[in-house]
């Protein structure tokens, strides 16, 4: 007679994969499915485990945080695994309280290993968690590229508008990637969006060529293309022709009235070297025509 061996952990890992199935019952019975689903991680491979820290993200119960905790701060873990579970620690603590929880994530800031650090920060990127904000500020400083841009998505996740302010005087000073990371949340402090504006439209001068072409990119999040036309004619002349591509994008978006100024440039652009340029110059210029009727616009151009 042969013998089957037990596993016991491909039982529990075909009971947590019925809720990948059917998710809409790990909110309608979470008394069943948060305990099937904490048992089947350990025996889980990293693509569904992912799947299934996914699943009780969110989930208001503090055994779902002290459990994505454990994952995200276990050096055993893959990268993936740990970075996906403190996204998801993050918006469980903004359903629960746990100061206990978050101590222990502020404490982790300050640890010597910079991935620990870096997914402590993400962690404790919630929404009013105004407590973990001097800690967050201080990562700002941190050495590793990693940690100090995570600090500061945190501190814009957590949304208090006088951190728009911090976080603008850092700019002065701050390292390429760290002022790339800084530009990229500054339009998301909703109550701080005209002085987001302000900040784009001061570093469409900066010496770097990829920070003005973000500046760009990000002015398009805070305002109407129309409010900077004159904006947007100076990149269609730029150098570098993702930049043109982008203001003939946005121009797209404005009144044909507005459009008639840029006739010329189009028309130019549109023989352009570039190809993606050439196809979006061509598209707004059949947009246009759309827009004002039949007209010679479509003229040959000289080169």
């Amino acid at each position: 007679m042969k013998v089957i061996p037990f596993n016991p952990g491909k039982r529990i890992l075909e009971k947590a994969k019925a809720y990948i199935k059917a998710p809409y019952l790990v909110t309608e019975k979470p008394d069943h499915a948060v305990p099937a689903i904490l048992r089947a991680l350990p025996y889980a491979g990293t693509p569904l485990k992912q799947r299934l820290i996914l699943l009780i993200g969110g989930i208001a119960r503090d055994v779902v945080a002290w459990s994505l905790f454990e994952i995200c701060t276990d050096p055993e873990e893959s990268e993936e695994v740990r970075h996906m579970s403190a996204i998801q620690l993050s918006l469980t603590l903004s359903r629960l309280n746990l100061p206990a929880l978050r101590n222990r994530l502020m404490e982790i800031l300050q640890n010597a290993d910079p991935e620990l650090r870096n997914h402590a920060a993400i962690a404790l990127g919630w929404q009013k968690n105004v407590e973990a904000i001097p800690a967050l500020t201080r990562l700002l400083s941190d050495p590793d590229a990693q940690v100090h841009q995570s600090a500061a998505t945190a501190l814009a996740d957590i949304g208090e508008p006088l951190t728009f302010d911090t976080l603008r005087e850092r700019l002065a000073t701050a390292s390429s990637d760290l002022k790339r990371a800084i530009l990229y949340n500054l339009w998301r402090f909703s109550t701080r969006r005209k002085d987001a504006e302000s900040v784009y439209l001061d570093h469409l001068e900066d010496s770097n060529e990829q920070t003005r072409y973000d500046a760009l990119v990000l002015l398009g999040t805070v305002s109407h293309p129309a409010r900077h036309l004159g904006v947007y004619e100076k990149a269609l002349d730029s150098s570098n022709p993702m930049a043109r591509v982008l203001a003939l994008n946005r121009l797209a978006k404005v009144d044909a009235g507005d459009l008639k100024r840029f006739e010329s440039k189009i028309r130019k652009l549109s023989l352009d070297v570039d190809s993606q340029v050439r196809e979006a110059a061509l598209k707004l210029l059949a947009r246009s025509m759309d827009m004002q009727g039949p007209r010679p616009f479509l003229k040959p151009v000289k080169r």
